[in-house]
């Protein structure tokens, strides 16, 4: 297989590690869209061979986790893969109109409390973004449950936990001392525990012929016999993974409508609708527009991979069991194969479908059976968030060029302070 010749074992892994994105600009012109990283790692360009890895995931891949080491780790995740999927296809059901059009009323006027409580004060626009974000798909999952404010609490320890691992440099050989990821897990259990807690006294709660508030409601009255665990699973998989992502989006919105002001009209013009319309979110044709081009230009999840749980082929090469497999939405975005001018935000190509050459080249929520959970409900709270702020407050942000970005976990803007105020 192709690639450069690197170190003995640890291949190219070294430069790798100092400048991710500048190594895979360089490798791909000289040895294609299959390049060797080192003697267990392959990154691949080509949108055909990454949609052949999402369809194959749960089969010849697997969705690593960093809070898992070793083999003995990885078979952890796939003895508990069908319990995990279970919870997804729960997660599924409740994205019904009844619960997303009460979540959408709900999360606008509470949303419009935090936002006025940091309006005129400067914020780190990633934190406050991912808050906001994060503070509406909880309410989503649970707005109906008087507690909620302290179970968002623990979902923002454990958001920020999980970051600290998939962000830090602690080894995950499977001897090696992990504090970090223990000290993750050990939160995520607590949080399990309180979602438990609130799946049965939901459960418990609930008199038959009531209307649906929120998704808990619609998983306890339509999956009677569904464990307590896998019912908890499901609300948790919302709430934790994705307002980061739909946080970082946010973000770099917020930044490109700075760079655009004659945007924030439009936008403001789309979403001064009734909040029921975002139940369509092709209702906003200029705003999704922008929303799909900064998740172009910005995907959260820039660097994606999955690891080979057998030996398999893949672009006419054999893939070795245990051999991981990466690919970054982030350089396919800009390809310019798939995309014209692709260093250049322009809106414009999303409002005509026809101008994108590749659909499987736009990757910003994955694809396959483990696609983003916030692929259905990410665009709409994003929508929420951009209602509330650009309909009351204008932006005070610095110049995009200034905005320096973080390529760890998650695609994010690094230390960025601004701030909104209210519209004179």
């Amino acid at each position: 297989m192709p690639g450069p010749k690197g170190k003995w074992f640890i291949g190219d892994a070294m430069k790798f590690d100092e400048d991710p994105v500048g190594w895979m600009l360089d490798t791909k012109p000289i040895y294609g869209d299959i390049v060797r990283l080192d003697n267990e790692t392959i990154v691949i360009h080509d949108p055909d061979l990454i949609d052949e890895v999402f369809k194959k995931t749960n089969n010849d891949f697997i969705l690593d986790n960093a809070t898992v080491s070793g083999k003995q780790g990885r078979e952890k995740l796939i003895k508990g893969l069908t319990e995990w999927m279970q919870s997804r296809k729960y997660l599924g059901k409740a994205l019904n109109r009844n619960i997303l059009s009460q979540h959408i009323g709900r999360a606008n006027d509470r949303l419009s409390v935090e936002v006025e409580k940091l309006a005129g004060t400067k914020v780190d626009l990633f934190n406050a973004s991912q808050y906001l974000l994060g503070f509406s798909i909880a309410d989503f999952c649970l707005g109906a449950d008087l507690e909620i404010d302290q179970v968002f609490k623990k979902v923002e320890e454990v958001f920020w936990a999980s970051l600290a691992v998939t962000d830090s440099e602690e080894s995950r050989l499977p001897w090696a001392s992990r504090p970090i990821a223990k000290r993750a897990e050990r939160l995520n259990n607590e949080l399990v525990s309180m979602l438990k807690e609130v799946v049965i006294r939901r459960q418990n709660e609930r008199k038959l012929g009531e209307p649906y508030r929120d998704a808990l409601d619609q998983l306890v009255d339509n999956l009677p016999d569904a464990p307590v665990e896998q019912l908890a699973a499901a609300v948790r998989l919302m709430m934790v993974t994705a307002h980061g992502p739909s946080g970082a989006v946010f973000s770099w919105c917020l930044l490109r409508l700075t760079e655009n002001p004659e945007l924030i009209e439009v936008i403001r013009n789309e979403l001064s609708q009734d909040s029921e319309q975002l139940l369509f979110p092709n209702n906003y044709p200029v705003t999704l527009a922008v929303l799909k081009e900064t998740m172009r230009l910005h995907p959260a999840n820039w660097l994606m991979g999955r690891t080979a749980q057998r030996n398999t082929l893949l672009g006419g090469f054999k893939i070795p069991e245990d051999c991981r497999v990466l690919f970054s939405p982030y350089i396919l975005h800009r390809d310019k194969r798939f995309w014209d001018n692709p260093d250049e935000f322009n809106h414009k190509r999303w409002l005509n479908s026809q101008d994108i050459s590749n659909k499987k080249a736009y990757i910003p929520f994955g694809a396959g059976p483990r696609v983003c959970p916030g692929a259905l409900l990410g665009p709409m709270q994003l929508m929420v968030g951009l209602k509330v702020i650009l309909s009351n407050y204008d932006l005070e942000l610095p110049p995009l060029d200034s905005a320096r970005p973080v390529h760890s976990t998650l695609l994010r803007p690094k230390n960025v302070q601004g701030s909104w105020s209210c519209r004179k």
